[in-house]
């Protein structure tokens, strides 16, 4: 919870995952643990989106403290292009490999939690395609 929050509200202050994304684009099993915090890059979208609205708005309202809200609103656009950077790496690899990603998301559900030992016929077949 704390990273999702840490990525909607500063989500530029986090390079080494815009660093990781850019530098394993093409592997999916790099791109892995990034995918579970997509929900967090797009509500940092939408807020930033937001906070970038707001200050327009004041801006238009004549407020007296144009540098503040200035400042605001280029953090606001720095935090929302770099949850885009993340969001479209993400989509174009989970669009252009496919098959791998299905993989993944095979052994994701099926995988046995907590170090038990398989007990399915799903669970054995996440086991083999995790260890290969």
């Amino acid at each position: 919870m704390g990273t999702r929050t840490l990525i909607v509200i500063a989500s530029a202050l986090m390079p080494r995952r815009i660093r990781t994304a850019l530098r394993a684009r093409c592997i999916p099993t790099q791109l892995a643990p990034l995918d579970d915090l997509l929900d967090a890059y797009l509500a940092a979208v939408l807020v930033n989106l937001g906070a970038c609205a707001a200050a327009a708005w004041w801006l238009g309202t004549g407020s007296p403290h144009v540098l503040v809200v200035i400042a605001i609103a280029a953090y606001a656009i720095a935090n929302t292009v770099a949850a885009l950077i993340v969001i479209i790496i993400m989509s174009r690899s989970r669009l252009t490999q496919a098959a791998e990603w299905a993989v993944l998301d095979y052994i994701d559900r099926h995988a046995p939690r907590r170090g038990r030992p398989p007990e399915t016929i799903a669970e054995y077949d996440a086991e083999r395609l995790k260890n290969l």
